[in-house]
């Protein structure tokens, strides 16, 4: 559970993803204060295997996309390396230029949050979540981004309706369906501008968001 999170800026050149922040959570009824991320690569995509899994998963076929995203993604690519390489000492340093001081108010220590496999569709570098189904429709999961509190439904939904297929098409499950998602596939903003504003208001009342009188229209 959260308690809070500030976010700060990213460095200059750095990718949306390096925005650090500070995140208080709870977990077993303790309190957790973490700060990230610091990002690094992996060549191994599974527990237990070896750091020579992912050479052994290229194909000859995959090295023009690779080489076509290091070309189109250099600073991702930049930071990457710099971040694997990062010491203790620099991620300490990094913790104090957002919050001075913070380094030496708590007994820090550095763990693995997680691992991600990136995807690369067609020479383009994907951000989001991908989700795969085997033929036979009995197994399904997810690759690429992790998806956050805002957008797991929508993506757990769309998983569930490629490996049920059949039970998803049945009225039951389409009243069901409608009853946990109301507003499933309505753009709200182009085909509902007053649902969407009674949406947004509750939001922002719940978090405590006062705009001004421009941005609530």
């Amino acid at each position: 559970q959260y308690r809070a999170k500030t976010y700060g800026k990213a460095k200059v050149g750095a990718p949306p993803m390096s925005v650090p922040h500070l995140d208080l959570r709870v977990s077993d009824g303790r309190y957790y204060l973490l700060f990230g991320p610091f990002a690094s690569f992996k060549p191994v995509l599974e527990r237990g295997r070896g750091f020579l899994d992912y050479l052994r998963s290229m194909r000859l076929h995959d090295i023009p996309s690779l080489l076509n995203v290091a070309i189109e993604h250099f600073p991702l690519v930049k930071y990457l390396v710099s971040e694997t390489f990062k010491g203790e000492k620099s991620m300490f340093e990094e913790l104090d230029s957002f919050a001075p001081g913070m380094s030496k108010k708590f007994n820090w220590k550095a763990v693995e949050a997680g691992q991600r496999v990136q995807i690369i569709r067609d020479g383009d570098l994907q951000m989001g979540t991908e989700i795969l189904v085997s033929k036979d429709k009995t197994y399904g999961t997810l690759l690429g981004a992790s998806p956050g509190a805002s957008v797991s439904p929508e993506v757990m939904l769309r998983c569930l309706e490629q490996l049920l297929p059949s039970i998803f098409t049945s009225e039951e499950a389409g009243k069901k369906k409608k009853e946990i998602f109301p507003e499933d596939n309505l753009d709200f903003l182009a085909k509902n501008p007053e649902r969407y504003r009674e949406i947004r208001d509750a939001v922002n009342e719940r978090l405590g968001i006062k705009q001004s009188a421009s941005q609530q229209d």
